[in-house]
């Protein structure tokens, strides 16, 4: 899809059909999503970051292009920085491997316990009686959590609830700016958020930084 996504950029950038630009950001959308649910089940690879960088690039540039407005922007960003953060709790956990081999088990239990009350939760959408099972599968969740923490102080901290820029924008005055940096491997965007809008722009390509 992310492929895909980007193809539908070039056919844009070239025709100027804003068909194929609202088609990229869809299928730029369902692959975060994608990314999400299936691909970050799995340990952190060179594959990850790859798919990842590919996403994320696309959207934002998807964004510059178009004239969103500001849930969709909201949504979007929130796509991108929810696996960005996801991919890094990633990385964290293969340190953690090889730093502390008896953070292995606990890991491989969170990680089964994660697609586990995932799988509950859909179910939860079309039958509330999952409740419970999911309260509980929470609470082994945080005890794992409290012993990795035994040795790795900021663990709990790192694998924090999932980013929602709405909760950013609460803690904004009417007078402050977020500034938000994004280095792909294509692109480097800056994200602008302020009480009223949030303004991306695609600042320079990457190669020129490097």
């Amino acid at each position: 899809f992310a492929v895909s996504g980007h193809l539908y950029l070039g056919f844009y950038e070239q025709t100027k059909d804003k068909s194929q630009l609202k088609d990229a950001k869809n299928l730029f959308s369902i692959a975060a999503k994608l990314f999400s649910e299936y691909y970050l089940q799995g340990e952190y690879n060179e594959s990850l970051n790859y798919y990842q960088q590919l996403i994320s690039d696309g959207i934002l540039k998807s964004l510059v292009l178009s004239k969103a407005d500001f849930k969709e922007k909201t949504e979007l960003i929130n796509l991108v920085e929810r696996n960005a953060s996801q991919h890094l709790i990633k990385a964290y956990h293969q340190k953690l491997r090889r730093s502390n081999s008896k953070n292995n088990a606990y890991i491989d239990q969170l990680n089964a316990l994660k697609q586990e009350i995932s799988y509950y939760q859909k179910l939860q959408k079309s039958d509330k009686k999952h409740e419970q099972k999911i309260n509980a599968i929470n609470n082994q969740i945080t005890e794992l959590t409290k012993k990795i923490s035994l040795t790795e102080k900021n663990y709990a901290l790192f694998n924090a609830a999932n980013f929602d820029i709405n909760d950013v924008l609460k803690t904004l005055d009417n007078d402050e700016q977020l500034l938000k940096y994004y280095v792909t491997d294509e692109h480097v965007f800056i994200v602008q958020i302020d009480k009223k809008d949030i303004a991306i722009k695609q600042i320079t390509y990457n190669a020129a930084v490097k």
